[in-house]
């Protein structure tokens, strides 16, 4: 029935793809290269095709001989309209793509081609919505018969993919018979070459009015601060931000005394509690001057400078030509403020400055005007002035004019402009308003620019970039005291047991850590307090997939302020937080759970840290009863209270010398004794295999979708744990049907251990089991014991009540026979 229901929806997909699909589609906002210089420095792969004969989920349409060998998919176009195609979650896959995201693809087409059109289709699990083309014309197709990359930067948010679809050729009856090749299909972000020293955050405007803030922390942790937005909305918001990244800015710079840029320090100055700034900068006109050119401004100068005095605080003037070091990130001033401007003059009064690492260079204009842009272009040298990144000034329209940002040749745009002002929207629809957004939107497309980044397409600060050394933010949905409890996990840390750290240390920053009562408890003594645990050193063995779940069960001291938890993954590469603001906080001072479900692959874990608090919460008490972490690949998992693990024995072994008909490839001295199978890898591919016509149970897999294996190898064997199936409707063994326990992930302690997959993800995992085979070591000379295989699934154990009705039940069915 699956198959049938699959085959249903390939027909259904080719049908609307055929017929109403063209007059829907949005054509994708993006900038084309073929054969680009750079490569992609992280991306998630669609298709790789390098194991022959497994198309990876992919789906074929009026092609024929279609193939998967040599490391690309082939075949021969047999119709109009032909096209591959992916949906996303069968493969395990997961992308959003947002502004800057890079879609690129490596194929062959047939030597003198007249193939005048390829394109991308993308269906946002509603609609086919966007259409991509990387080929536009006869003039953009290379005929050499070679391949070449084709890539998409896209220049807008298009949000989640489910469907991916790739047309080879446009649709000319000339182009039957031709051949096509693709290498590879991937989509990712390109990072600037050379070592990223800061981190930079776009914030978001509070009252949905323009403004300008930016956040930069350096790869030591000092916080750079542009400006800040309006006053107490926008710098409320950014004192608590500065609060979760060490609450101590370094440097604060201001472009000039508009209040959309200086009315969040003004606020803070007077409500800064505990947040501690080193050095305020600042060149503003003075104030006679801006009283006479511009006196509607004048009353920002007043209140600011007013708000230093009662804080007890200068500034420090720039000048044209000032340098700072700040760690690694170099700050140049490159103007002073030009008193003969007097039309627009705060505007024209705004200093920019040039920030740099040796990755990258970002153009800070403030809201320079036209003539401050022009008048600059003529007494600065414009190598000073290229940039990398640049600060669409005046957000982004009326701001300095299109021969100065061809000067600039910026890669990336970064505009504090909300969605209202970047569609030049009054109300009436884009396009509607007196302002200049589109304009300016149309100069940076004829620049070429990679991406837009616009503080109006998100809530939340907009993370530019990131240092090297910075914690990548996990994709996750996040859940406080979720309805429905784990079934099944791996136990990070229990604490059963009075005194027994289970490997887990407690920092500096943490005073009385202690374990009673099955708890891990703390006192909070400085601005750094986390927990941390070696996973390998307390035999732990975890692996991150999509769809994986951690879950935390902990009790905050009776009101706390916290507005920050989070976890922290393989020496701090990645970070979770599951508190992000005080909204989300309980303040009962009870117990409660939160869990986290992570929507992308991350690969083995190797260490885990937990910041129970925010860096403000010092006397403040925890209790930790439990971390638990549920994955599609885990070793030594537990089974929660409550469930169960329903299993069909495929191997037990029981009795001595009786293999239950399994058979062994590649193993020497071969035996069964004592419950369980054991031999030594002859030729590094160790095999136990079985099927149906030797006994193998023919269990339906769309009910019993979890493998077990109690397994243990010869100790530092670190080689992988392969498990092959075949199905009914797929017989035999396949690279595509296989499941990998990979060797760095494995125990090598010598010890038993269980290892569970959940197959579910495997789209071939379907009708009835047919074969299996289990590749226990890979590595000559290693030994091996297996105590038993076993499939199911893992269910809620029936009520008493439930159980006597179905033994009533089965009963009567006696009594009918």
């Amino acid at each position: 029935m699956k198959n049938i229901y699959k085959l249903i929806f390939a027909i259904t997909l080719c049908f609307c793809l055929n017929t109403t699909l063209m007059a829907a589609l949005e054509n994708v906002p993006a900038i084309r290269e073929t054969d680009p210089a750079d490569s992609l420095d992280n991306y998630v792969s669609l298709g790789e095709w390098n194991t022959d004969g497994d198309f990876e989920s992919w789906s074929i349409y009026h092609i024929s001989d279609a193939a998967v060998y040599g490391g690309s998919i082939t075949g021969v176009v047999a119709g109009n309209d032909q096209q591959i195609y992916l949906t996303l979650a069968d493969e395990g896959k997961y992308v959003n793509l947002s502004s800057g995201s890079v879609v690129e693809i490596r194929c062959r087409y047939e030597a003198g081609t007249s193939n005048t059109w390829g394109q991308w289709y993308i269906h946002n699990g509603t609609e086919w919505k966007w259409r991509l083309a990387f080929i536009q014309g006869a003039g953009e197709q290379p005929s050499d018969g070679a391949f070449h990359i084709y890539r998409a930067n896209i220049t807008a948010d298009l949000g989640d993919v489910k469907i991916f679809r790739l047309d080879q050729y446009t649709d000319l009856p000339e182009l039957l018979g031709d051949t096509f090749e693709v290498d590879y299909i991937r989509i990712g972000k390109m990072i600037p070459e050379g070592e990223n020293e800061f981190t930079l955050w776009q914030m978001p405007s509070q009252g949905g009015s323009q403004m300008e803030s930016y956040v930069m922390k350096s790869a030591d942790g000092k916080i750079i601060v542009i400006d800040g937005g309006y006053f107490i909305s926008d710098g409320e918001y950014l004192k608590n931000f500065l609060s979760y990244h060490g609450n101590h800015v370094d440097s604060w710079f201001l472009t000039h005394p508009h209040s959309d840029h200086v009315g969040a320090l003004t606020w803070i100055l007077s409500n800064q509690g505990d947040l501690i700034i080193d050095k305020i900068y600042t060149s503003f006109p003075p104030l006679g001057w801006v009283q006479t050119n511009e006196p509607a401004a004048a009353h920002n100068i007043i209140e600011f400078d007013a708000a230093l005095t009662n804080a007890g605080r200068e500034t420090i003037k720039m000048n044209s030509g000032d340098t700072y070091d700040i760690d690694e990130i170099h700050v140049e001033i490159l103007n002073d403020v030009d008193l003969d401007i007097t039309a627009n003059a705060v505007n024209n009064a705004s200093i920019l400055m040039k920030v740099s690492d040796p990755s990258k260079t970002v153009l800070f204009l403030g809201d320079l005007g036209f003539i401050g842009g022009t008048n600059l272009l003529a007494t600065i040298d414009h190598n000073k002035l290229k940039a990398d990144y640049v600060q669409m000034a005046h957000h982004g329209q009326a701001g300095v004019g299109e021969n100065f940002y061809q000067v600039v040749q910026p890669k990336y745009c970064l505009w504090p402009t909300p969605l209202w002002l970047w569609n030049n929207d009054n109300g009436g629809g884009t396009g509607s308003g007196p302002w200049l957004t589109l304009i300016v939107r149309q100069w940076m497309e004829d620049l070429n620019v990679i991406s837009n980044f616009v503080s109006g397409f998100s809530s939340a600060p907009m993370m530019i970039f990131a240092a090297d050394n910075y914690a990548a933010d996990i994709p996750a949905i996040r859940e406080i005291d979720p309805a429905t409890p784990l079934d099944n996990y791996v136990s990070i840390g229990e604490w059963n047991t009075n005194g027994d750290f289970e490997s887990w240390t407690c920092n500096t920053d943490i005073s009385n850590c202690a374990v009673y009562d099955g708890n891990i408890t703390g006192t909070v003594i400085g601005t750094d307090e986390h927990i941390d645990l070696t996973l390998a050193t307390a035999g732990k063995y975890v692996n991150f997939a999509s769809g994986s779940v951690v879950e935390v069960r902990c009790r905050y001291e009776a009101g706390t302020s916290n507005t920050m938890g989070q976890w922290y993954l393989n020496d701090e590469a990645w970070r979770l937080a599951f508190i992000q603001n005080a909204g989300e906080q309980p303040t009962d001072g009870a117990f409660h759970v939160y869990r986290a479900t992570i929507i992308a692959d991350f690969g083995e874990i190797t260490s885990f840290r937990l910041n129970q608090y925010d860096q403000n919460s010092t006397g403040e008490t925890f209790e930790v009863d439990y971390i638990r972490i549920k994955s599609p690949k885990m070793i030594d998992p537990t089974v929660a209270a409550g469930y169960q693990f329903y299993n069909i024995n495929l191997a037990e072994w029981d009795t001595d010398d009786d293999f239950e008909n399994w058979s062994l490839q590649n193993v020497n001295n071969a035996t069964v004794s004592a419950g369980v199978l054991s031999g030594i890898d002859s030729t590094s591919d160790s095999q136990v295999y079985k099927s149906n016509s030797a006994g193998l149970p023919t269990a339906d897999l769309s009910v019993n979708n979890i493998i077990q294996i109690r397994m243990k190898r010869g100790i530092s064997t670190s080689s992988d744990i392969q498990v092959f199936y075949g199905t009914a409707t797929n017989p035999g063994y396949d690279a595509a049907r296989r499941a990998i326990f990979s060797g760095s992930e494995n125990p090598q302690d010598g010890n038993f251990h269980v290892y569970q997959y959940n197959m579910s993800s495997f789209s071939a995992w379907e009708s009835t089991l047919h074969d299996l085979r289990l590749d226990p070591t890979a590595t000559s000379g290693n030994d091996f014991e297996i105590d038993y295989i076993r499939i199911g699934k893992i269910s809620v154990i029936p009520e008493p009540a439930t159980l006597g009705l179905l033994s009533l039940l089965n009963l009567m069915l006696l009594c009918r026979r």
